[in-house]
């Protein structure tokens, strides 16, 4: 096993992460053509010599050119733009002539065990989403500790008619499902006619993964799977498109629930703020569960 260095930008290293990106493109030449897979590659931000991340090679792909290669690589997996502006990246990076009359190299990789906290949900720093492109399939799973911000995500990132917003709670909970209404209500009505017994996310968030999957798949939009137990999933090769893990640190996490409570009761006993709050407070158990599944996504 050797190991390589290589510079890259902040917003680059923010992407990696993130788990934006999980391939590297780079001219093939002397250096890029000694890399193996299991290989280490040290990432180093330009112009701060002390951030840096480690990952380790994963597959290897070489091309004549860009556009060859991601004829066979999605470009989510390489930055988070348009192809014509990753050209004018690579032009700007390497020059326009050797993007030209070189090969390309593409670089798989996985973020190295060493540095596996920098991609878990903290008790007390708050950190931008964690994504893992895994498919190409119009799908979103949105995920997060109670309080992390997920209904505000959506309101923010897929208020539009492009999508088509499943959230589980008013699916699969009672009240809630007495209030929703479009998909939401449509869905939560199938379950109760085909299952005598409602399946529960805890048991057989598979099942209901499946359902919503099938039923979505011909409406023709970009499905958003808005879930806060994502990490209940037992097969996660069941998982299409793409995951967003929201990793606001727990403390604040449990902070935005007390203040949900107050202001959604209005009238609250300190003996009924009490209870509430010391069963909030499992969440400082509950978040190893979704950072068990950052590692599990991690991986593919």
């Amino acid at each position: 096993m050797n190991e390589f260095s290589y510079r890259i930008t902040k917003e680059v290293y923010n992407w990696i992460i993130n788990g934006t990106k999980n391939v590297e493109i780079r001219l093939y030449n002397e250096k890029s053509s000694r890399i193996k897979i299991n290989d280490v590659i040290n990432f180093k931000v330009l112009d701060d010599e002390e951030k840096n991340i480690k990952v380790v090679v994963k597959d290897l792909f070489i091309y004549n050119d860009i556009k060859s290669l991601l004829k066979d690589i999605s470009i989510t997996n390489i930055a988070p733009v348009e192809e014509e502006k990753l050209c004018d990246m690579l032009n700007d990076i390497f020059g326009e002539e050797k993007v030209k009359n070189q090969r390309i190299i593409g670089i798989k990789f996985a973020i190295a065990s060493d540095k596996e906290e920098d991609v878990l949900i903290d008790l007390d720093i708050d950190k931008d989403p964690y994504v893992k492109q895994i498919t190409d399939d119009k799908i979103i799973n949105l995920t997060g500790q109670s309080g992390s911000g997920k209904s505000y995500y959506v309101k923010q990132k897929f208020n539009n008619s492009d999508y088509l917003v499943v959230d589980t709670d008013d699916i699969l909970n009672e009240k809630r499902f007495l209030k929703s209404s479009g998909i939401n209500r449509k869905l939560g009505e199938i379950f109760r006619k085909k299952y005598e017994t409602l399946p529960t996310l805890g048991d057989n968030f598979d099942l209901i993964y499946k359902e919503i999957l099938e039923y979505c798949k011909d409406l023709g939009k970009t499905i958003v799977i808005d879930c806060a137990t994502f990490h209940c999933i037992k097969d996660i090769n069941l998982l299409k498109g793409k995951v967003i893990v929201l990793r606001t640190s727990i403390k604040t996490c449990y902070d935005r629930c007390i203040e949900r409570f107050k202001k959604e009761n209005p009238n609250y006993t300190e003996v009924e703020l009490n209870a509430y709050a010391e069963r909030k407070k499992k969440i400082f158990i509950w978040y190893k569960y979704s950072n068990e599944f950052i590692k599990k996504l991690n991986k593919l």
